[in-house]
Formats: C-alpha cells, sequence, structure tokens
C-alpha cells in the first residue's frame, strides 16, 4: 500500500507538470510554429449549422478539406450553409434536417448519414438555445426545451456516434458550452444549468476514454464568452465587456480543434480564469480512482457488478428516491 502510494505521489507530480506545459503551449505558442492536424480524410458533423456560429465552424471545416455534414431543425438555414459551403468549392457538404432534442430523429439522421456519407469522426456539438430571464419567470417548456437541447441532445449524438470511433480508436468530440458553466451570470439560472451539464457530459466521457485508454480520441471543450450572434444581440446587456465577431469565434474555435486543444475559450483571455480547472489533468484522476479502488462505480469490491436495470416502467414512477 506504501509502495503504491508513493507511485501515486510521484504520478502526480508527473501528470500536473505533464497538464501545466501543455496548457502554456496552447496558451502562448503561436500556430507557426504548432503542428496541426489534417482534417482532409474527417468526415464532421455540426449540429446547428444552419446559423450563427455552427455555420461559420462549418465553413472553416470545409476550407480545410473535411466532408461536413450540417444538422439544424431550420431546413433553410440548413440549405443556405450548404450552398455558400459549395460555392466556395470548399468540400463535400450534405445538410439534413434534425431536431436533436429528439432521440428518434437523431438515431434515424445518424443512419442515413453512415449510409450516404460514413462513420462521423468529428462531431461538433453546437446546437443550443438561449433564454434570459429569472428561473422562476421561465415556463416549465422553456426550461425543458434548454436543457434538452442543450445538454440532453449531447447523449443521443454520443451514444450513436461514439461506438465506431471508439472501435477504429480515432476521432474528435467538440462541446460547445459556455463560460457561463464556470461563472453564473444573473437571470441566467436555466440557461447556465443547462450548460454546466454539458460540461459534465463531456468530462465524464473524457474519464472513461482515459480509463479504456483511447488515446485516439481527441476532445475539446469550447467555452464562448460574449459571441455577436443572435442570441446575445438584443437579448442582454454586456455593459462594457467587449465582444466577439462570430468569424473571429470560429477561427479561433477550429483551430484549437486542430490543434486538438483540451479547452478553447472565446476570447482566448477568458482561459485565464477557467485555467485552475484546465490544470487538473484527467489522467490524475484516473490515478486517483484506481488508487482508491473506483475504477468502475457499478461494481463492488468483490467484483460483482451491481443490479441496475433500464426498465422503461420505471421511468413512468413519479415516486423518486430524494438523493
Amino acid at each position: 500500500m506504501l509502495a503504491e502510494g508513493v507511485l501515486v505521489f510521484f504520478l502526480a507530480i508527473w501528470y500536473f507538470l505533464e497538464s501545466f506545459v501543455k496548457t502554456c503551449v496552447d496558451l502562448f505558442a503561436p500556430l507557426s510554429i504548432r503542428r496541426p492536424k489534417d482534417v482532409t480524410c474527417e468526415i464532421a458533423l455540426v449540429t446547428g449549422g444552419g446559423a450563427g456560429l455552427g455555420r461559420l465552424m462549418a465553413i472553416e471545416l470545409a476550407k480545410l478539406g473535411a466532408t461536413v455534414v450540417i444538422w439544424d431543425v431550420n431546413q433553410h438555414g440548413n440549405e443556405e450553409t450548404a450552398r455558400i459551403i459549395r460555392e466556395l468549392d470548399a468540400g463535400d457538404v450534405l445538410a439534413y434536417t434534425v431536431d436533436v432534442s429528439k432521440a428518434e430523429q437523431v438515431y434515424a439522421a445518424a443512419d442515413r448519414v453512415r449510409q450516404e456519407v460514413g462513420d462521423v469522426t468529428m462531431l461538433v456539438n453546437n446546437a443550443g438555445v438561449a433564454h434570459y430571464k429569472p428561473v422562476l419567470e421561465c415556463s416549465d417548456r422553456l426550461i425543458q426545451k434548454m436543457v434538452d437541447v442543450n445538454a440532453i441532445s449531447h447523449f443521443w449524438l454520443l451514444k450513436t456516434f461514439l461506438p465506431a470511433m471508439k472501435e477504429a480508436n480515432h476521432g474528435h468530440i467538440v462541446t460547445i458550452a459556455g463560460t457561463a458553466a464556470y461563472f453564473p451570470i444573473r437571470h441566467m439560472g436555466a440557461y447556465t444549468s443547462s450548460v454546466c451539464a454539458a460540461v459534465g457530459i463531456h468530462d465524464a466521457i473524457q474519464v472513461d476514454l482515459t480509463f479504456e485508454n483511447k488515446t485516439g480520441i481527441k476532445m475539446t471543450l469550447v467555452c464562448p464568452s460574449l459571441i455577436a450572434t443572435n442570441m446575445i444581440l438584443g437579448r442582454i446587456n454586456y455593459g462594457t465587456a467587449s465582444i466577439t465577431s462570430p468569424e473571429e469565434a470560429a477561427r479561433i474555435i477550429i483551430e484549437g480543434v486542430i490543434l486538438n486543444k483540451r479547452m478553447v475559450c472565446v476570447p482566448k483571455r477568458v482561459l485565464i480564469y477557467t485555467v485552475m480547472k484546465s490544470l487538473i489533468p484527467v489522467k490524475f484522476l484516473v490515478r486517483m480512482l484506481r488508487f482508491r479502488k473506483i475504477e468502475d462505480p457499478l461494481i463492488n469490491k468483490h467484483g460483482v457488478r451491481y443490479d441496475v436495470t433500464d426498465d422503461e416502467e420505471s421511468d413512468k414512477n413519479d415516486d423518486f428516491e430524494n438523493l
């Protein structure tokens, strides 16, 4: 036990140093001296690609040579994004009308993508909705919609596209969340909670992939602050804070993706506010869980798996136990 404890101590130092160096490189090393990855053979799916930041990220990926798949609930917006990409002669693009908050639509569209394009290797979870008002003034429907689109949809998308990435040990998951997940703003409780959930999903998947040694699958968490899109302009007061153009935001995000950055903030200086969280290495977390014999919370100390059922009938029972 003592020897294992000493090993964990020295590994902790190594992991923190490794994470610190990588964070410094991400913060200060210019693109000119780094080697971005080639995405010409990648199939990149961008949700919410029919307008705003999603459209611009799809265009940036197409310019880099990726085959781009656009999902959006707005058919007209989808087709407009596809038209722009085709006019740029930037690469192959396909558009599908999908409501990502509906699991059945996600699974059906995913089957079409696999048949018509192939396995998605880059998943950009960008689709999002925002309504800014105090939680007590939000309707139940409004809260449910924000949670479904901004967070729950990530489950459906990961369940359908991550297995192929794991089998090939190759891929990239990009989660567009928000700085509100780290610094809540007054009267944005429902929206803030939904992006916090998105961050939680992202972090949980990252830990799982690290346990499974799927090092070929990269993950990038994106936390935009104030971007001049329809989600911000004319809807909230941002005082004297600077606001980033959508074009600049898309460029920063895609640059971070092709450099395999663990975290990207827009504008870049916002990263300093979340840097302490970024410095906690996933490898250290995994090592500590292993040291404490909690590699799998569903398996007890005797190696027996707990009986966790997935009974649809139980979902209909409202008498849940308070945790």
